[in-house]
């Protein structure tokens, strides 16, 4: 068991960055957050997101990645203050459960191996998208009390086909010395939740 404490970046400052990265297997991300703090109209606002390209080592596989989340954040008054924040992540790649073991030891096999379909890309891929936005109240009534209302939403949509190697037996009749049985499943989901969570502190 365990718990992710999973903190959002969000508005209030001033910020302009970038950066793209390069790496092997023809790897390709670019990523941006945009920030700027009106404080004169008593609105800040901030824009991340990324995209993210990349092949493998391993036969057929791929990663197409997308993900974009604006928030802004308005200050009703000096003691109340609304936030709004959305999210969007889309992951498309193949899903490769590897090499496949004889007598407890991967088989003698090239490291790129795939077993699955030969166009993978289409046959053998897991896609899933989630879409979220949040909607949260501060309130301060003094400085010992305050309240906060948070409001959520989401759907995740998920598209998954997986090519499964499954048991090993020594087969001389094949290049490798070795016979693969492979199974095919699949697995489709649309989902959604909707959350409120309510606050109320004393200092």
């Amino acid at each position: 068991g365990g718990m992710i404490n999973r903190i959002t970046k969000k508005p209030g400052i001033d910020k302009n960055e970038a950066s793209l990265q390069v790496g092997s297997w023809n790897q390709r991300r670019g990523e941006f957050d945009i920030a700027r703090n009106l404080e004169d109209n008593n609105i800040s606002f901030r824009i991340t997101g990324a995209v993210e390209r990349a092949d493998s080592f391993r036969d057929q596989q791929f990663l197409e990645r997308e993900a974009f989340a604006p928030s802004m954040k308005i200050k009703i008054d000096a003691d109340t203050s609304l936030l709004l924040q959305a999210e969007y992540l889309h992951d498309k790649r193949v899903t490769d459960f590897g090499i496949p073991s004889f007598n407890g030891l991967p088989i003698k096999v090239d490291p790129k191996t795939y077993y699955g379909a030969a166009n993978a890309r289409d046959a053998d891929s897991v896609e899933a998208t989630v879409s979220a936005g949040s909607i949260a109240l501060d309130h301060r009534f003094n400085s010992e009390w305050s309240i906060r209302n948070a409001f959520r939403y989401y759907q995740y949509k998920l598209d998954r086909v997986n090519a499964v190697p499954g048991a090993v037996t020594a087969n001389a009749a094949f290049a490798s010395g070795y016979q693969v049985v492979r199974t095919r499943s699949a697995i489709a989901r649309d989902e959604h939740g909707i959350f409120n969570q309510t606050e109320l502190t004393q200092n």
